[in-house]
C-alpha cells in the first residue's frame, strides 16, 4: 500500500460500512472516515495491502501491526505482545464478496507474518458482524477480548489463533 492508496482505501472502508446497515442496531449511522486515516498504516513497523481492478478502484486492503497489550481498538497503548501480529482493515468491496478475495488477502498477511517471525494474530471485529464467521471458518476464535468502538460506535469482540 502507498500514500497514493489512501483515497481509494476510504472509499473501501465507506462502502463495506454501509452494508454494517444490514445488521447493525437501529439508529446506528456509518462513521466517517476522518482525512489522514489511512496513512497511519504505513508505518515502518506496519505491513499493508491493497487490491486494484482494472479500473484503478481499490476493492480489498489488509494491513498488520505489531500486537500491544489494548483495553480496546484505538490508539497503540500497552506494552507489545512478543511473536503476535495484530490485523486490521481487512475488507473487499461488497460487489466482490464471495470471489475469495478476503482468504486471499489475508493469506497474504499471515505469510509476511511468518516472514517476520510472529507466531500468533489477533484482531477487532464488530460484534455479530457476517465477518464472524468468516473468521471462525478460518479457525480464528473468539479471545474473551470485548470492547466498544468509539469510531464505529458499535461493540467489538477480539478474535485470535495460531499462525500456521
Amino acid at each position: 500500500m502507498a500514500a497514493a492508496d489512501a483515497d481509494g482505501l476510504i472509499a473501501l472502508v465507506r462502502a463495506c460500512d454501509e452494508t454494517y446497515l444490514e445488521w447493525a442496531p437501529a439508529g446506528w449511522t456509518v462513521p466517517e472516515v476522518s482525512p489522514g486515516w489511512a496513512e497511519r498504516f504505513l508505518g515502518p513497523d506496519r505491513w499493508a495491502q491493497v487490491a486494484i481492478d482494472g479500473a484503478g478502484r481499490v476493492v480489498s486492503s489488509v494491513a498488520f501491526r505489531p500486537a500491544h497489550v489494548e483495553p480496546a481498538p484505538g490508539p497503540v497503548v500497552g506494552p507489545p505482545l512478543p511473536g503476535v501480529a495484530h490485523v486490521g482493515i481487512l475488507f473487499v468491496h461488497p460487489s466482490r464478496w464471495r470471489e475469495g478475495i478476503a482468504g486471499r488477502m489475508l493469506d497474504a498477511a499471515e505469510a509476511a507474518m511468518a516472514e517476520r517471525g510472529y507466531v500468533r494474530e489477533q484482531l477487532w471485529t464488530p460484534e455479530g458482524a457476517p465477518a464472524e464467521r468468516f473468521y471462525a471458518a478460518r479457525g480464528w476464535e473468539r479471545d474473551g477480548r470485548r470492547a466498544w468502538h468509539p469510531w464505529v460506535g458499535l461493540s467489538v469482540v477480539g478474535y485470535a489463533r495460531a499462525l500456521t
